[in-house]
């Protein structure tokens, strides 16, 4: 891993999903069996699953269009299977592309899990996939992206109450117009891309409104995208590490430094000589 002595630390973030994953071309030899092998596999610590449609890799996200829908299916049926932790907190997202690995946020009591917690995991859940690979004669995948993420809610009364409120929020809304004419807005919504040169990737940044528990929120989506120099897992790792830092950093220069105290930003440099 990276040194993280520099990087920005917050003692209660306001993050409620990670997600670490690989996408790669659909796998050579992979049927719908193999979905049900793999759990046999990992049973024992992922005891539920779920089937569920398959899904784009934008930001696994499934859009549904109304008009003139119409499903055409030839050979294998593209699914996506879920494989529940039985810890509750952790799942395992799994496509012919791809392998995704999700930490939710249950309750305000559930502690936060950093990703030098599910690194580890994610690496190992990584390993005994492609030795289940091997082992059923499926093609080994050659990853072409690595992708983090983290969403964040920011919830209404937690440093803002009204959307005139959002420059304490997000550092570069001012809200500001050039006349008097526009009274203030009543949604707003934005969608920021940065190039990300060192692995040839992108960091997306989303903001849009929400509603969590019958309260307002800002959902702040931060998305790192990386390719990898090789599909080697130390490879596939330092584009992950290289993805997190990206998200970390451009959390906290995306946000104000109002928002970095309400958070607890601290120090880890002086953390680590206490």
């Amino acid at each position: 891993m990276i040194d993280e002595s520099d990087l920005p630390d917050f003692k209660t973030p306001p993050a409620v999903e990670t997600l670490l994953g690989f996408y790669y071309a659909p796998l050579k030899g992979w049927t719908t069996p193999n979905f049900g092998l793999f759990w046999q596999d990992i049973r024992k610590q992922y005891p539920r699953v779920e089937v569920q449609p398959s899904l784009t890799e934008q930001g696994l996200r499934l859009e549904l269009k109304t008009e003139k829908a119409r499903l055409q299916i030839s050979g294998e049926v593209p699914v996506r299977w879920r494989y529940f932790h039985r810890s509750g907190k952790t799942l395992i997202q799994l496509q012919s592309d791809t392998f995704v690995q999700n930490w939710r946020k249950r309750d305000e009591n559930d502690p936060y899990l950093h990703y030098r917690d599910l690194r580890p995991s994610f690496a190992n859940m990584w390993a005994r996939y492609c030795k289940f690979l091997g082992k059923s004669n499926v093609h080994a995948p050659t990853v072409r992206e690595c992708e983090v993420t983290y969403v964040n809610h920011i919830d209404k009364g937690a440093g803002w109450q009204t959307l005139q409120d959002l420059r304490d929020v997000i550092a570069g809304w001012s809200g500001l117009t050039s006349g008097s004419f526009l009274p203030s807005p009543q949604v707003v919504s934005m969608n920021v891309e940065y190039p990300i040169k060192e692995r040839s990737g992108r960091l997306r940044v989303m903001v849009e409104p929400g509603i969590r528990e019958g309260q307002a929120t800002l959902r702040l989506t931060l998305t790192a995208r990386c390719r990898p120099n090789s599909s080697k897992p130390s490879d596939l790792l330092k584009a992950l590490d290289l993805g997190r830092e990206w998200v970390v950093r451009g959390f906290a220069d995306f946000t104000t430094p109002k928002m970095h105290e309400s958070w607890g930003k601290t120090d880890r440099r002086k953390r680590g000589k206490q």
